[in-house]
């Protein structure tokens, strides 16, 4: 998998969206991996949103609830 420089990093409320743009075939391995990493039961995961980009690639955003510690410093 290449290094993933296009990475975006926007929190929105109690949550934190992560986006990637890359190759089609890389894009679902990193929205699998990232599920896997990160389940929806205990992180409230999801894949928020993606599109097709003018050159081919998927962009990507995936949603997951604040790490605990991030919502307590925020207070």
């Amino acid at each position: 998998m290449q290094k993933m420089e296009g990475k975006k990093r926007v929190i929105v409320g109690k949550y934190i969206e992560i986006s990637f743009t890359l190759p089609r075939e890389e894009a679902r391995e990193v929205a699998r991996s990232y599920l896997d990493h990160y389940p929806q039961g205990g992180y409230d995961t999801c894949l928020a949103h993606w599109y097709v980009t003018n050159d081919g690639e998927i962009n990507l955003t995936m949603r997951q609830l604040l790490p605990l510690i991030e919502l307590t410093l925020k207070v």
